[in-house]
């Protein structure tokens, strides 16, 4: 996996950001994007993936200058096993310390996925 933008244009790769992949451009449909990132989990980390739920639609990071859309998914991994690429942070720390946070699509992630859990009050 490739730094994050956030870890390249600082020069810091201790920014926190979550596992991206850019999908093969002949992927169409939601059951082989879900055995991909199965598969990448695995190769990746050693973890198998339990359940993969699509948080939200897909967003252009970059409109007018880049055609990639991102699509949030949310993973559930069968256990924790102990692997230097992959830290877990619990989702109150990362919204408490989100000022904090250099990397959009982390944050963009953050915010759907406690949206989702009803964690963000919205009135």
């Amino acid at each position: 996996m490739d730094k994050s933008m956030a870890q390249r244009q600082s020069g810091n790769a201790e920014y926190l950001d979550i596992p991206s992949w850019r999908l093969p451009k002949d992927m169409s449909t939601l059951v082989a994007t879900d055995a991909f990132i199965q598969k990448r989990f695995f190769e990746e980390f050693n973890m198998r993936v339990t359940l993969a739920k699509f948080i939200g639609g897909s967003y252009y990071p970059s409109p007018g200058t880049s055609p990639e859309a991102v699509v949030i998914v949310a993973v559930t991994v069968e256990a924790y096993k102990e692997n230097p690429k992959l830290i877990f942070v619990a989702l109150q720390e990362l919204i408490d310390g989100r000022r904090m946070l250099r990397d959009g699509h982390l944050l963009i992630t953050i915010f759907r996925v406690a949206h989702c859990l009803g964690l963000l009050k919205t009135s």
